[in-house]
């Protein structure tokens, strides 16, 4: 939709993640670029005050040498999930066909479709049209450190896990580790949907580690944890100015979040022409670090990644990179 959307003459606001298969991204920056379109990414945290606090302490320094990031997402879920609804006639107002879209043609079923059942439509965690936890919250756990550390892209990336706490028909991870190794420093992603319980005072949470200190970021807060030993004093920025982890730093208060915030600077660059704070390429980055997560998860294989050309050097990932769309579907820039 992005693609066609672009070609049509429009700017986009388009949603992470951005896209399902990994050669879908370059073809939106492509498109992006050659018809001259304004394109935000839906990582709104981007324009959030504790995220804008955490790259200006990210830039400051004072963290020191940084080698390790840590992000986390905790809870727990019913055993019983969405239930195991079998495969029934689509409901009569539903062109099933249409919504598939270019995915595989299947048979209608309710979690598949899902769309009255959650908040989070269950479609979400089905492989055919979306990535589960790893990017539904996973890329907002993962693109803060993009956002602090200049848009880095991993060189290889690990991950272990599946569905083994929820007992439904959904496909995606529910318990999951990634790794991710880029050119400076480590990063792991943890999901625990049977565990709830919390690191660093926090349920999910951003960690950005250095020699000196520690960053932790989410959208309620911003705390700077110094090392033992470290000269470094302590930051907690809190919105509302409560709720804090219990640091022994001055509580500073921040505006709470608005959603708007990052619709303004659409609209204003809509105007002006320049890139937005989420443009496509950093969207497009962020995605595939969490797609090729999965992927590596799914093929049981490391992924070495080439970022400038977005190739995945293991055989065995293939399968998993694109798929041969339905016709009349097309993806052509």
């Amino acid at each position: 939709m992005t693609v066609e959307a672009c070609k049509a003459g429009k700017d986009v606001y388009v949603e992470k993640p951005a896209f399902v298969h990994l050669d879908e991204g370059p073809k939106m920056i492509q498109a992006a670029r050659k018809y001259n379109r304004v394109v935000q990414g839906g990582t709104m945290q981007r324009s959030m005050p504790t995220f804008v606090k955490a790259k200006e302490l990210v830039a400051s320094g004072v963290l020191g040498e940084i080698t390790f990031c840590k992000t986390w997402s905790a809870s727990l879920a019913k055993k019983e999930g969405f239930g195991n609804p079998p495969d029934s006639a689509p409901p009569p107002d539903l062109d099933w066909d249409m919504w598939l879209g270019p995915a595989p043609k299947v048979p209608f079923n309710e979690n598949r479709w899902g769309v009255k059942k959650a908040t989070f439509p269950t479609f979400r965690y089905f492989w055919d049209y979306a990535g589960g936890e790893m990017t539904d919250w996973g890329i907002h756990f993962i693109d803060p450190i993009h956002q602090c550390l200049g848009e880095p892209m991993p060189s290889a990336i690990t991950a272990l896990g599946g569905r083994s706490w929820i007992a439904d028909n959904l496909q995606t991870a529910d318990t999951m580790t990634a790794v991710f190794e880029y050119p400076t420093f480590m990063m792991n992603y943890e999901l625990r949907r049977s565990c709830p319980t919390p690191m660093f005072g926090q349920s999910g949470a951003t960690g950005i580690m250095g020699t000196e200190a520690m960053v932790t970021v989410t959208r309620s807060g911003c705390w700077l944890t110094p090392n033992k030993g470290s000269k470094v004093e302590p930051v907690e920025l809190l919105v509302g100015g409560g709720g804090g982890r219990g640091a022994q730093a001055p509580q500073t208060p921040a505006p709470p979040p608005q959603p708007s915030d990052h619709w303004k600077n659409f609209l204003e660059c809509i105007k002006t022409r320049q890139k937005p704070t989420s443009d496509i390429e950093n969207l497009v980055g962020s995605t595939a670090v969490c797609v090729l997560a999965n992927v590596s998860l799914r093929a049981k294989t490391r992924i070495d990644l080439d970022a400038k050309t977005y190739t995945v050097r293991q055989r065995e990932a293939q399968p998993f990179l694109r798929i041969d769309y339905r016709a009349p579907w097309k993806l052509e820039v």
